[in-house]
């Protein structure tokens, strides 16, 4: 099963209804679909049947699942996150050494790794369940951040699907599901199923709690014309440099006013003041991880590019909040 979601590459199965009272045909079926399990039936298998309908959405499969009677499970996710969204009754679950608890308009979250623990699902208990693929999900945060991400997403394990973006994402799911009983509908088309696949990912990615939701959630800033990039990439890779405006026009390949307009429309300030806050970036970076040694306020300021101290100290306070010195100072003593 590929994770690949665009267009004629998008992998997909099902739905697929699936009816058995057979325990262990009932675990093969939820290893296959979702994940390596424990499936335990307290009444011995009396009264047991399993019913389904499961498809696969490239990273996403999905499945309205019940059981005729009691029963607990455990999982190990592997390489993937997994949600949990009671359609009927309350799921009790454990994870991470964390009781979780979901109910209508709730939903329960869990890691790709360690064991979930759900100790009791009742025979009243209906569930949608949505593996998302780790790989995915985390290629479609870098996506929409526009950045590499470093370090597990950590998603939270609480989804409430009662307000803002959350009850996006309920509708989201009402439809998939809604789709699956509709064999011929668009859902079957890999245009249509990939797009609404990327619509799922994100929501969740918008209402699951993460270190980037902030970050993800605020407006996204224009697009820079190539032209104001180049000057920002020469400027970030190479800070030291005595840059004149005039130097970074040239590398950005128009006139100092294009370039100065460009700036004051796409970064928030004029050319030389960005090369300014980049140059007391690294200069505060520098004393900040300094550990003695030979290091002063003076060599560190020529090493970037600052030649007038006074103007040097000025900026850097306005910055900071601090004087140069006082940084150093505070990091060596």
């Amino acid at each position: 099963m590929g994770t690949n979601t665009e267009g004629d590459h998008f992998s997909s199965f099902g739905p697929v209804s699936i009816r058995t009272s057979d325990v262990d045909e009932t675990r093969a079926i939820c290893q296959e679909f979702f994940h390596p399990m424990t499936l335990d039936v307290p009444a011995g298998g009396t009264g047991f049947a399993f019913d389904g309908t499961v498809a696969q959405l490239g990273p996403l499969t999905v499945g309205d699942v019940g059981f005729g009677t009691e029963v607990s499970m455990a999982c190990e996710h592997r390489q993937a996150y997994h949600l949990n969204v009671p359609l009927f009754g309350y799921l009790e679950s454990e994870h991470g050494g964390q009781a979780l608890r979901a109910g209508p308009g709730s939903g329960s979250l869990y890691q790709p790794e360690g064991p979930v623990r759900l100790p009791r699902l009742g025979a009243g208990l209906r569930l949608l369940a949505v593996r998302i693929d780790a790989r995915a999900l985390e290629a479609e945060l870098e996506s929409l951040l526009g950045r590499a991400i470093h370090g597990p997403l950590r998603l939270g394990p609480e989804v409430d699907f009662t307000t803002g973006p959350g009850r996006s994402l309920a509708r989201l799911l009402t439809l998939v599901r809604d789709e699956m009983d509709n064999p011929d509908g668009l859902i079957s088309q890999p245009l249509v199923a990939s797009r609404l696949t990327h619509s799922v990912l994100t929501g969740l990615l918008m209402t699951a709690n993460h270190r980037y939701r902030e970050e993800l959630c605020r407006p996204a800033p224009p697009s820079r014309p190539p032209s104001v990039q180049r000057a920002v990439d020469a400027i970030e890779a190479t800070p030291d440099v005595p840059f004149t405006v005039h130097d970074l026009a040239k590398v950005a390949g128009v006139s100092v006013r294009s370039l100065q307009e460009g700036f004051r429309e796409y970064v928030g300030m004029p050319p030389m003041a960005y090369l300014r806050r980049v140059r007391l970036e690294r200069v505060h970076a520098d004393m900040s991880a300094s550990d003695g040694g030979s290091a002063t306020v003076a060599s560190v300021a020529h090493r970037w590019g600052f030649t007038h101290l006074g103007r040097f100290a000025r900026a850097y306070r306005a910055q900071y909040g601090d004087l140069p010195f006082q940084t150093l100072r505070r990091r060596t003593g």
